[in-house]
């Protein structure tokens, strides 16, 4: 079962990318923010700290982007897409 959600965090993971290639900047944020945070669990349960700490990482500059995404949208830039 523990494997069943590292593969699913991977799955996510990779969705992301494949949204961020394709421009779709905001999901694919949200996207890897799921799929680390699925990375998060399975960490802990395997005590994976140091990739544990690496999503945790990753989370927070997703966060980051989806902020500054936000902002430049407010400032009426429209070389950030929503989706």
């Amino acid at each position: 079962m523990i494997d069943v959600l590292g593969w699913i965090g991977t799955a996510a993971v990779l969705a992301g990318y494949a949204l961020n290639s394709q421009q779709k900047y905001a999901i694919a944020m949200l996207v890897w923010i799921i799929g680390d945070t699925l990375w998060i669990a399975y960490d802990v349960l395997i005590a994976n700290i140091p990739h544990c700490i690496l999503s945790l990482c990753i989370i927070g500059l997703n966060v980051r982007g989806m902020l500054r995404i936000r902002e430049q949208r407010k400032k009426g830039n429209s070389s950030y897409p929503l989706v």
